[in-house]
């Protein structure tokens, strides 16, 4: 069994009426889970972190990207996805909001993870995603199909486009260019030599969103295959959403200035016989000692 724990630790940072916290999602100490770059086909990593980001940004949570399967796995964050479009798919149509159950702090129960992950997959296919889109909880708990999981979010986000809704960046792609990410991945193919303008702007479109979700500047040449151990050092340590920012030290008190250095006058005059004469002497002194 490779799912793991969560804990969650609350901010301040008020983020609306709905999303009144700021939530930092990470695998416990000790039970870090699957690395994202790992267990997702290199073509679809892009995917993956715009959906983290896209997931972490709509229910105001900070998630590592690199453990954004392992945040995933005990479904807390799903079913908060859940009631946020929910809730604004309500406000949109005017019909009464109903607030989903699920359980929050399950430490490391993993019966209460299915219960959110089959609350969130039934959820899924009553908001419009096919059956063929939608994962099993297996798929996600027990890692079945990490594939078929990120499908299923990916599926809830082009619901959500197609309502109105907050949707995924990557989902703004397939709109504009009228394209699936699948048929957008496959102009990376070496093989595709000759391109027409719509699929090249899509192509140049999924580059862009390559480099806007910090996974770094790509050429138009570039194969995706090749990239896999660039965005492995990439997504190390990097975080999707509002991070919780780092407490801004007091600054030091300020010491009290130096007293003043104490000034010495020289002496101008009125110049007496002898002090005239024991200059003269040392004036001589020293011409001689560096010749005529």
């Amino acid at each position: 069994m490779s799912w793991v724990t969560l804990h969650t630790t609350q901010s301040i940072r008020s983020k609306g009426p709905d999303r009144k916290t700021s939530t930092t999602l990470t695998p416990s100490k000790g039970t870090a889970g699957p690395i994202l770059s790992s267990v997702v086909d290199v073509e679809y990593i892009p995917l993956a972190v715009d959906l983290c980001n896209w997931v972490a940004e709509q229910t105001s949570s900070c998630i590592e990207i690199d453990q954004f399967i392992a945040c995933l796995q005990d479904g807390i964050v799903l079913c908060r996805l859940i009631n946020i479009m929910n809730r604004l798919k309500c406000e949109q149509s005017g019909e009464p909001f109903k607030l989903v159950h699920f359980r929050e702090n399950i430490g490391n129960s993993v019966f209460f993870a299915r219960i959110n992950i089959e609350t969130f997959v039934r959820w899924s296919k009553g908001f419009g995603v096919s059956d063929n889109d939608t994962c099993t909880v297996s798929d996600l708990v027990d890692l079945k199909d990490v594939m078929q999981a990120i499908n299923n979010v990916f599926s809830v986000g082009r619901k959500c486009a197609e309502m109105g809704l907050p949707h995924p960046k990557s989902v703004a792609l397939e709109m504009e260019h009228g394209m699936r990410y699948n048929e957008i991945v496959g102009l990376f193919d070496p093989a595709r030599t000759s391109l027409s303008l719509e699929e090249r702007a899509a192509r140049d479109g999924l580059i862009h969103l390559i480099n806007y979700r910090g996974l770094g500047a790509l050429r138009s040449d570039a194969t995706l295959t090749e990239q896999l151990g660039n965005w492995k050092k990439r997504l190390s340590g990097k975080w999707a959403g509002t991070e919780i920012p780092e407490p801004v030290p007091e600054p030091l008190p300020t010491p009290p200035p130096p007293p003043p250095p104490e000034i010495m006058e020289a002496k101008m005059g009125p110049w007496d016989g002898d002090e005239i004469i024991h200059l003269i002497e040392q004036y001589r002194d020293q011409i001689n000692q560096f010749g005529d």
